[in-house]
């Protein structure tokens, strides 16, 4: 009798098991696939200050691949790259990993000084602005893929005697 008692656990343990066994596995193939994968359901998103935004934005794949933002100033004054220097340009750098490779882009094509309260600025940076040492990416990636960056603009109050201040932020969003 007592071996009976013995036998009876070990069937109910060796049963729920499996069981568990079994839906480790397929939760496993699921995160294995994809199906389970956050990054699908998460939305495009650019976010910077909550006193500059991100207006719009876009990256586009292909060896003339761009990453477009829109920058708005809402800070309630305006903006410039050093009060101590008034022709220092506002400077927004997109910092990405592409394919294992860390680029930092700089749009040296863009030269305002001054970004009025209110007014927005376009910040175009093409694949060969992004620079790993002297080596630029091929591509922003491919058609429908995830990209992801980190931003910094590098700014000072006009008129103020505080110096430049830098606001960061991420980009996430899919290549088009």
């Amino acid at each position: 009798m007592i071996f009976k008692k013995g036998q009876a656990a070990m069937e109910f343990l060796m049963t729920y098991g499996w069981a568990i066994l079994v839906v480790l596995i397929a939760i496993g193939a699921l995160a294995y696939f994809g199906v389970l994968n956050p990054g699908r359901f998460l939305p495009s998103a650019c976010v910077i200050s909550n006193q500059l935004g991100c207006e719009e934005f876009r990256v586009t794949s292909g060896a003339s691949g761009t990453i477009d933002i829109i920058i708005r100033n809402g800070r309630g004054v305006n903006i410039q790259g050093d009060p101590a220097t008034p022709t220092t340009e506002l400077n927004l750098i997109v910092k990405t990993n592409i394919g294992g490779t860390e680029y930092t882009c700089d749009d040296a094509g863009t030269t305002i000084t001054t970004l009025n309260d209110g007014v927005a600025q376009k910040y175009t940076y093409g694949v060969g602005e992004c620079l790993s040492g002297t080596a630029s990416p091929t591509s922003f990636g491919i058609t429908g893929a995830k990209f992801k960056g980190e931003l910094s603009l590098s700014y000072g109050d006009a008129g103020s005697t505080l110096g430049v201040r830098t606001a960061t932020g991420t980009i996430n969003t899919k290549i088009e």
